[in-house]
């Protein structure tokens, strides 16, 4: 029955898949260091590990994965060094998949690195957040950083949604007329 199951959503997921839009740029123009692509392939391949696997079990991989994220994020923002846009792009998708990870947790600790996560991807998209590259994960980390704030209790989760809805809206009128995958 689960093996039924697990190729009637495989299906299911390819068919989503299908209808997605095509971006107005292919991936494969991406210019990706190594060390920056195996940190988000690592970052997906956590944020996509079974359903059933708990948090607490997925915490020694996303630890050590947590460390050579942050080893990157202090080259680009203290010292300067792999200031390359896509780059800068594939550790902010590596630090929402993180993000993501403890966002759903009521722990409090858990809720704090997933606010650290997130504030961290906003932080590395901060100068480009209306380019077509990094709208999206902005757009997402913010409200998924509403979403957070709303579980500590601050104040500042309207703002987040305020915010993420102006740069949608921006970001169609800079756009309009010309159909991309945010629009």
């Amino acid at each position: 029955m689960f093996a039924f199951l697990r190729q009637v959503m495989e299906e299911r997921q390819d068919q989503i898949l299908q209808l997605e839009t095509i971006p107005a740029e292919s991936t494969t123009n991406m210019i990706i260091s190594k060390k920056f692509l195996d940190i988000l392939q690592l970052s997906f391949e956590i944020k996509y590990m079974d359903e059933d696997i708990k948090l607490a079990k997925k915490r020694n991989k996303i630890k050590a994965l947590e460390e050579r994220m942050s080893v990157l994020y202090h080259n680009i923002i203290d010292l300067l060094k792999d200031r390359n846009f896509d780059d800068i792009v594939t550790l902010a998708t590596a630090y929402y998949n993180i993000g993501l990870e403890y966002v759903t947790s009521t722990d409090i600790d858990d809720l704090k690195t997933a606010l650290h996560c997130l504030s961290s991807c906003l932080e590395l998209l901060k100068d480009k957040m209306l380019d077509r590259k990094a709208i999206l994960i902005y757009i997402g980390t913010l409200n998924e950083l509403n979403s957070v704030c709303e579980k500590l209790g601050e104040e500042q989760n309207t703002k987040c949604l305020n915010k993420a809805l102006a740069l949608y809206y921006n970001s169609v009128l800079r756009n309009k007329g010309v159909r991309t995958s945010i629009s």
